[in-house]
């Protein structure tokens, strides 16, 4: 067979996974997301101040509550996202989110008596957590899809996971001792988690260029460390 031959050949059964593939590739549109949390972390501002004093050799101890320090978090989330139409109603979006935690514990005393001496430790802290949200959302558009505007609705799952990491220093006072100042740290993987995702929004298409604004909301399974068990977030998808 001549090399023109097998050229032609070649070309001709390339020609439908060709267009298959652009076939695919025009149903799959990328771009980023941000947006803001509408909610604050889960901590709350409320601490325990503990005094005890000894009383014929037994330890007495009783504690309140009172307010101290709060919530310094970052309040954005922003992520590439990825929307691959699999009919003109139906789509899947794959949109991974990181966020960023701050809370800050300024002023927090503990306090002990005894019949000879009081000890009181004062500390303050920082931890900050570095988050990242995988969800997978599938979702329904309403309207003719030649429309500009089409408004939709999706739900889903997504999976979290966080670094924190906590720096502070300790003040220990004495009435016999001079004050000692004692720094620390520490830094851990937070636990996964896993949360149904529901969300709702419209899209408006210029072109090659789609708007979205969307507001999301995740159920987590647990409310564990900076996160709120119901999370709220309004996002805008821009994509091409």
């Amino acid at each position: 067979m001549r090399p023109s031959s097998v050229m032609l050949l070649a070309v001709s059964l390339m020609l439908p996974l060709a267009a298959q593939t652009s076939s695919l590739f025009g149903r799959l549109s990328v771009g980023v997301t941000g947006g803001l949390p509408l909610n604050s972390t889960q901590q709350q501002n409320y601490g325990i101040l503990y005094s005890g004093f000894f009383v014929n050799g037994v330890s007495t101890r009783t504690s309140t509550l009172r307010p101290y320090g709060g919530d310094t978090s970052r309040r954005y989330t922003v992520g590439p996202n990825m929307e691959f139409a699999m009919t003109d109603h139906f789509s899947v979006q794959f949109n991974p989110l990181y966020r960023r935690f701050r809370y800050e514990l300024p002023v927090y005393t503990t306090t002990f008596q005894t019949t000879t001496a009081t000890e009181t430790t004062s500390y303050g802290y920082r931890t900050v957590t570095n988050a990242l949200e995988f969800p997978l959302i599938a979702k329904y558009y309403f309207g003719s899809p030649d429309a500009s505007w089409r408004f939709f609705a999706g739900t889903g799952y997504s999976i979290a996971a966080g670094w924190q990491n906590t720096r502070g220093i300790q003040t220990i006072f004495t009435s016999s001792t001079t004050p000692a100042l004692v720094p620390f740290s520490s830094s851990y993987r937070t636990p996964t988690q896993v949360g149904a995702v529901f969300s709702e929004g419209a899209s408006w298409k210029k072109g090659r260029w789609t708007l979205a604004p969307e507001l999301r909301y995740t159920r987590w399974g647990n409310g564990y460390g900076d996160r709120h068990q119901n999370q709220f977030d309004l996002l805008l998808n821009v994509r091409f």
